[in-house]
């Protein structure tokens, strides 16, 4: 506003101006004062080559289903083959529906607990396909079954092509053999042999 106005605008020399509207700033992004540099906004945590890798390996074999289920073993199952949720309670009877972005959310979450469990119990080191088999393996047999196995004694023994042999021997579902489960096992067995 001009002094004059300022000084004589009770005579009707017009309206005082409104002072200015501060800017419209987006939402999430950050303001910069004079002379600071943008900076670029923080990129989510990158996925691992092997827990990718594991993750579509399981998802492919599990596939997907919104509602609870009965697995072939006789265990409550949602997603992509979740027996609990994120809390820690077992999946029961009538839940759902779920997304496949919950489902895979779910997923990552277990395969951190079989990648855990790779770190706890082999002692050799593994490239990124034979720990994502591993994931995968353990994922679909648990950590106990894993830690008392043939396999993973001929592993820590240095024995690769041993301990990848012994990836068929997991094909049963209550005693039964299964042909998706053959099909899986040959699938992880080969991803580990390449190494």
């Amino acid at each position: 506003m001009s002094p004059w106005r300022r000084l004589f605008g009770w005579l009707g020399a017009g309206r005082p101006e409104a002072p200015a509207a501060p800017p419209v700033i987006a939402a999430g992004v950050p303001v910069l004062t004079v002379g600071e540099a943008p900076q670029a906004p923080p990129s989510p945590p990158a996925v691992s080559d092997h827990m990718a890798m594991a993750a579509d390996l399981v998802a492919e074999f599990e596939g997907f289903r919104s509602t609870s289920y009965l697995c072939p073993a006789k265990v409550w199952t949602i997603g992509y083959g979740t027996t609990r949720w994120g809390d820690g309670r077992p999946v029961s009877s009538g839940e759902g529906p779920i997304d496949q972005v919950a489902a895979r959310r779910l997923l990552a979450n277990d395969l951190r607990h079989a990648d855990q469990a790779v770190a706890d119990l082999v002692t050799v080191p593994l490239s990124p396909g034979q720990r994502a088999a591993l994931i995968s393996l353990i994922y679909n047999i648990g950590r106990g079954a894993f830690a008392r196995s043939t396999l993973l004694m001929h592993l820590n023994a240095g024995r690769l092509d041993a301990a990848a042999g012994e990836f068929l021997r997991w094909n049963k579902a209550g005693g039964v053999v299964l042909g998706g489960l053959v099909r899986r096992r040959s699938a992880e067995a080969a991803l580990f042999a390449k190494g």
